[in-house]
């Protein structure tokens, strides 16, 4: 799970801060705005959404075990193992919630 330290720094990944727990004590990126707890708390949802999907993808392996298979099974479309696989994936874990 992303925490705030991430969020930021995908947010501003030049900035410098300090925080103690989960509370930002410094700024000190004076150029740079530093984010709003809004801006910081979505950017930690879509990340937790990313890595969620990530998982769900499985390891590399397995997917070019599923596609190799379906070569070999001539289903090489949208009937075959992996197709239906990284559908799901993709179906219940879209990659941009608004």
């Amino acid at each position: 799970m992303a925490d705030k330290t991430q969020a930021i720094l995908a947010l501003e990944p030049n900035a410098k801060f300090t925080m103690v727990g989960d509370e930002i004590t410094s700024w000190e990126s004076d150029d740079i705005e530093q984010p709003t707890e809004t801006e910081i708390n979505a950017k930690i949802a879509e990340l937790n959404i990313l890595e969620d999907r990530k998982i769900a993808y499985g390891n590399i392996t397995d997917q070019l075990d599923k596609l190799w298979h379906d070569i070999n099974d001539d289903k090489l479309d949208k009937t075959g193992t992996w197709f239906l696989a990284i559908k799901k994936v993709k179906d219940d874990n879209p990659k941009w919630v608004n």
